[in-house]
């Protein structure tokens, strides 16, 4: 077995590392999407402990998230100018990355958005963070007992109950995707959306729930909604699903745990993702020394 490896300006790395629960809790449904994708992947972000860099997808993203929070948490006028000032100062401040141009196309969709909201006079939180011990008891975000968690992009409170919305800044869906997340725990959107709702009905205790997808990039408001939902009934079935992939994992190295034919299966299913993985040269790395074995 190799002990450590290091690769030009790679950081070093000890593949006999093994998985500690340490690596594992706190879930935040990012971490548990990461290893259903892309065991190897996960390894090098929470095993390794080896951070993404920047880049203008994640800057995207992340700026489009902070011009919404301002916009509806601050008393700016919503016109296209003002916008475009937000978005400016964001990319002065804290995304350097933050393509304005590109941003700008989807300028109406964005003040549509917060528009309606703020019309209708909806109660609403942002970014707020959750948080639930293994047995679902409410728990802050940062507790080191802390089973899972999720910091949710908008809360909407009305008459009916409690909107979720989670916006999505990477592409259109289709009819037929649309389809299969409003109908399945099973599509990993949906879960994401289900996994939020919980840990806000255990805070809550709120039973009408809706949980939407605002597309940012089209401007749509894709929504469910539950008028019984069943927080603990759903956090069980995550916390089965968690517990198995711990099972998986816990107290093995990546060599246990992915093996020659396993990288080569990852790297097909993922081939359209992995030009712009930042592990893409450890991947490799990895794979000289999976040949090996």
């Amino acid at each position: 077995m190799y002990q450590k490896t290091f690769f030009e300006d790679l950081i070093e790395i000890n593949y006999e590392k093994r998985v500690s629960l340490e690596n594992l809790r706190p879930w935040s449904f990012s971490k548990y999407d990461t290893f259903k994708s892309c065991p190897i992947k996960f390894f090098f972000r929470y095993v390794y402990k080896i951070e993404p860099k920047r880049n203008k997808y994640l800057a995207f993203g992340n700026g489009v998230h902070l011009v919404i929070e301002k916009l509806l948490t601050k008393p700016i006028s919503l016109k296209e100018k003002n916008l475009f000032n937000l978005a400016k100062y964001i990319k002065e401040n804290y995304e350097p990355l933050f393509d304005i141009n590109y941003f700008k196309k989807y300028a109406a969709n964005i003040l549509n958005f917060v528009k309606n909201i703020k019309d209708n006079g909806n109660l609403f939180e942002v970014e707020k963070a959750y948080g639930a011990s293994e047995d679902y008891v409410p728990l802050n975000y940062e507790n080191k007992n802390v089973f899972i968690r999720g910091k949710v992009d908008l809360i909407l409170k009305d008459k009916d109950g409690i909107r979720i919305i989670d916006h999505k800044t990477t592409g259109i869906l289709n009819n037929r995707s649309l389809k299969k997340i409003l109908k399945t725990l099973k599509e990993k959107s949906s879960l994401q959306l289900f996994w939020y709702a919980s840990l806000v009905a255990l805070k809550t205790q709120e039973k009408n729930f809706t949980i939407s997808f605002f597309i940012v990039k089209d401007g749509k408001l894709i929504s469910k909604r539950f008028e019984d939902f069943d927080g603990y009934k759903i956090f069980k079935k995550i916390k089965n699903k968690l517990l198995e992939v711990e099972e998986k994992l816990i107290y093995k190295n990546i060599f246990e745990v992915v093996n020659i034919k396993d990288f080569e299966f990852y790297r097909r299913k993922n081939k359209a993702l992995c030009g712009y993985c930042d592990y893409q040269n450890y991947c490799l790395n990895l794979f000289k020394l999976l040949k090996r074995e």
